[in-house]
């Protein structure tokens, strides 16, 4: 059972932020914390949910994620795996790219996605 996520993102597309806020509402929906990657000096997040707290460094949490979800393409999975490498959390990848080859979960199946995660 998924108790705590974070999420990275470049956020460079309108697919990107339709994606991130759609992953934020099937955790919000099954009380899932979201650790929500923003840039330095990024003031507050442009995403809504109740459970969505920000962080601009993965030392910075408290609370050690039990997954890391990256979306975008597969250079936002890779640069998510340079984030992540050292530190044992698995990832999986929402692909709002145009290939998918790593982020291999479709925006589209977001929903289903997280449920099997969640179970």
């Amino acid at each position: 059972m998924l108790k705590g996520v974070a999420i990275f993102s470049k956020d460079n597309n309108q697919r990107t932020r339709d994606g991130v806020q759609k992953l934020i509402n099937e955790l919000n929906h099954r009380g899932v914390t979201i650790h929500l990657f923003r840039k330095l000096g990024e003031e507050q997040s442009k995403y809504r949910g109740d459970l969505v707290e920000g962080f601009t460094d993965i030392s910075s949490l408290k609370q050690r994620p039990d997954m890391f979800f990256s979306v975008g393409g597969d250079g936002t999975f890779l640069e998510t795996v340079m984030k992540v490498k050292d530190l044992g959390i698995p990832i999986a990848g929402v692909n709002t790219g145009r290939m998918g080859f790593l982020a291999n979960i479709p925006g589209e199946d977001i929903g289903n996605s997280v449920e099997m995660l969640c179970n």
